[in-house]
């Protein structure tokens, strides 16, 4: 039997118009609305960094999505570990193109960042 590879990166694809989450997307984008006095995205990348995840790319289209996540986020994501120990997760954001769906967001972030896919 063959090892199995730690998943050391990950990919959240962030689109839509968060229609099932209004009101609450009436000013914001899903992943920057608060929940228990949090961000929903900081859940997400704290869970990922818990898992060994140390890289995460964000399919994140349109400017107003971009500049809430990125002025919250930045380029790294600092978590604490349930053993008491930080960790940093590297933060990269899809480029500035029209996707037409979450799977095409994806597709955008593999070929830009030359992410290589493993099966």
């Amino acid at each position: 039997m063959g090892l199995i590879a730690e998943v050391k990166k990950a990919a959240i694809p962030i689109g839509g118009l968060g229609t099932r989450l209004y009101p609450f997307t009436v000013d914001t984008s899903k992943p920057m609305v608060r929940f228990l006095n949090r961000f929903i995205i900081d859940f997400i990348l704290d869970e990922l960094a818990r898992q060994g995840v140390n890289e995460v790319f964000l399919g994140v289209s349109g400017f107003y999505n971009y500049r809430d996540l990125y002025d919250h986020l930045g380029e790294r994501f600092y978590s604490r570990l349930p053993d008491g120990k930080r960790t940093a997760l590297k933060l990269r954001y899809q480029p500035n193109v029209n996707t037409i769906g979450n799977a095409h967001s994806i597709s955008v972030l593999v070929d830009y960042y030359d992410i290589a896919i493993s099966s």
